[in-house]
């Protein structure tokens, strides 16, 4: 999975890869006012450009397999996801700019 500290990423057109956020620290709970928490379910907005193939998720990790992409754009992907044990809505953008390899 391609995954990383900032939230761009760089495809090529013709690749097909994963892409993913990392919600560890947000679902580390929070001085005891916010608990421990986990990824319940995960939604993805995709832009038109980008094909969704696939996507994945574990206790704080959530993923998506992208295809498809114009060189030189720049795509906002949008995961939303619903935890656990608190019930928060959270939202995370990565960018994926496509560029040939």
């Amino acid at each position: 999975m391609n995954n990383s500290d900032s939230d761009q990423f760089t495809k090529d057109p013709a690749a097909i890869e994963w892409f993913g956020v990392d919600w560890t620290a947000r679902l580390a709970g929070e001085n005891g006012l916010v608990a421990p928490d986990t990824v319940a379910a995960s939604t993805w907005l995709v832009p038109v450009g980008l094909t969704s193939i696939a996507t994945h998720m574990t206790g704080s990790m959530t993923g998506i397999k992208l295809s498809g992409g114009i060189t030189g754009t720049n795509y906002a992907v949008t995961n939303e996801i619903v935890t656990t044990v608190n019930s928060e809505t959270l939202r995370a953008t990565i960018h994926v700019y496509i560029k040939t390899e």
